[in-house]
């Protein structure tokens, strides 16, 4: 029988292997091809959002698109795809974002896991990036309790409640601003310390990995 997600399948079979697999996220006749991380911070991630040359914006792509199955895109998919939104239950799940400043690399530049948050159903709320708030406006829109994370580069560790160093994350200026998409370990996220190594995403507009990207990253979203 086909699993509704990544985890779903790890569950079933604790000794699967990173890679493609098919998932059913409605448990109907739908299927989709979907690159699963069955290694990292053990492992059950079904990857939603994946893209190459320029960062993905904070809304959802309803339709399937190819790029989901591979670690190496080779289009420019400017949202997250929203087809795990009744598999996941909100405040109950994991969401993680990584990105490699060169596509063919093997290896993530920035690799940040993001623990018991409901971002993965904020971020898919709407299609349109205008509608959707993640973290905004001068720490306002953040999410308390500040929520535990890791840097899986580093193994590095903070527990729910251990507040940013400068005070929140900000992950973009403002919900109808179009430029920002951003998160940051320890840090403000937006506009503040941009070389600390664990910036992603897109700040003003500004392509964001550990160190400002060119035109040849890659950037992912997970969740489980």
């Amino acid at each position: 029988m086909t699993k509704s997600s990544c985890l779903s399948i790890l569950e079933d079979n604790p000794s699967s292997e990173s890679g493609v697999y098919s998932i059913s996220p409605d448990l109907d006749d739908n299927s989709y091809s979907v690159y699963c991380d069955m290694e990292t911070d053990n492992g059950g991630w079904t990857l939603v959002a994946s893209t190459y040359a320029n960062t993905m914006d904070d809304q959802a792509i309803t339709t399937y698109f190819d790029d989901l199955a591979t670690l190496s895109p080779s289009s420019h998919n400017n949202g997250v795809w929203s087809g795990l939104r009744g598999v996941m239950e909100s405040g109950e799940n994991h969401i993680r974002f990584s990105c490699k400043r060169d596509v063919s690399s093997s290896e993530m530049d920035v690799d940040l896991a993001f623990y018991n948050v409901d971002w993965y159903t904020e971020i898919t709320a709407s299609a349109s990036d205008a509608s959707v708030c993640f973290e905004e406006a001068n720490g306002s829109g953040q999410t308390i309790p500040v929520p535990a994370r890791r840097n899986l580069l580093t193994d590095s560790y903070l527990s729910e409640g251990d507040q940013y160093g400068y005070g929140y994350l900000e992950g973009e200026d403002s919900c109808g601003d179009t430029g920002d998409f951003t998160v940051d370990f320890d840090d403000r996220g937006m506009d503040n310390n941009q070389s600390d190594g664990t910036d992603w995403g897109e700040d003003d507009s500004s392509k964001k990995c550990g160190i400002t990207a060119g035109s040849t990253g890659a950037w992912f979203i997970w969740v489980k």
